[in-house]
């Protein structure tokens, strides 16, 4: 993972207030991207048997530049379809139904360790 937000977010302080902090950092660099006439995106990536994620610039030829709302990508590139990934785009499941689904998960495990 790498960091997007400031160390004083995980210090243990008031997270808010820390969090509340950090807007104005990812703000300039959403305003730089924007000016550059790119975007910013949390991406997930696994190359070379290597696990990365966190938040990149991206540009407007990238497959991720269009996502909107609760859309979900995926871009698969490989040694057979290394000229043009393999893309699978769409609906995700949206805010309401992840935070039950985490809250369902939250049970399930708070009830298991009884």
């Amino acid at each position: 993972m790498e960091p997007y937000l400031p160390d004083d977010v995980f210090s243990g302080n008031d997270f808010l207030a820390a969090l509340r902090h950090a807007d104005p950092i990812l703000e300039r660099r959403r305003q730089s991207a924007q000016a550059a006439g790119r975007k910013l995106m949390f991406l997930a990536r696994f190359e070379h048997g290597r696990a990365q994620a966190g938040v990149e610039e991206i540009a407007s030829d990238h497959p991720f530049f269009y996502l909107s709302g609760n859309d979900n990508i995926v871009s698969l590139t490989t040694r057979i379809l290394y000229k043009q990934p393999l893309v699978v785009r769409g609906g995700g499941a949206g805010a309401q139904l992840t935070a039950s689904g985490l809250f369902n998960d939250i049970i399930h495990v708070s009830q298991s360790m009884k």
